[in-house]
């Protein structure tokens, strides 16, 4: 019993049989049609396989940049929260401290500049209440100049004006301390309220 009817018959690939299908040009035309669709439907698939991967990737860093932005303004706003009671410290016991120090040192730079421009003028002193101890140290250190201190009411803590016959000058540390208390607070306000809002 023949078999020949179960195989395909190849011959009429190559012009050898009765009616020939395809020739070798037909053949290798039809192979390279078939290549070029095959090169472009791999291209296609690796473009878009390449602009998934891109779009996922973009994404993803966006999304980690954004938890990452979100956990650094988190970790500030703490930061910042818990710095404001030192802030207030400061504010409220290190810079009258500071004051303090610093205005005798002012009130004698100052004293020594008026006396070296007018020598043997008197040099008055109008001072506070609160800071008369402390000038008054400074002007039994101060020498053989002539230095009349008294104190003035209108004048409060960390205010001095020192004069003669000629001109006036004026030490504020007060306004230096209350402008610095002030910014300290509104940096604390604007963090609790940059917190509140997100």
């Amino acid at each position: 019993m023949a078999i020949t009817h179960l195989l395909q018959d190849f011959g009429k690939y190559h012009g050898s049989g009765p009616d020939p299908v395809l020739t070798d040009a037909t053949l290798e035309e039809h192979q390279l049609e078939a290549f070029e669709q095959g090169y472009q439907a791999g291209w296609e698939d690796s473009a878009k396989a390449h602009a998934e991967d891109h779009t996922r990737v973009s994404n993803e860093l966006a999304e980690s940049l954004q938890q990452m932005s979100f956990t650094f303004v988190e970790a500030q706003t703490q930061v910042l929260k818990s710095l404001r009671p030192l802030f207030q410290q400061i504010a409220e016991t290190v810079l009258p401290q500071m004051g303090d120090v610093s205005l005798p040192l002012l009130v004698s730079e100052q004293l020594s500049a008026l006396a070296a421009e007018h020598l043997g003028d008197t040099l008055t002193l109008a001072v506070s209440e609160a800071d008369r101890a402390s000038i008054e140290s400074v002007a039994k250190n101060f020498g053989g100049a002539s230095l009349q201190i008294k104190t003035k009411p209108a004048l409060v803590r960390g205010q001095v004006e020192i004069s003669n016959k000629t001109q006036e000058r004026s030490i504020d540390l007060h306004q230096v301390i209350v402008e610095l208390t002030e910014a300290i607070e509104a940096f604390g306000n604007e963090t609790e309220r940059m917190s509140s809002h997100g």
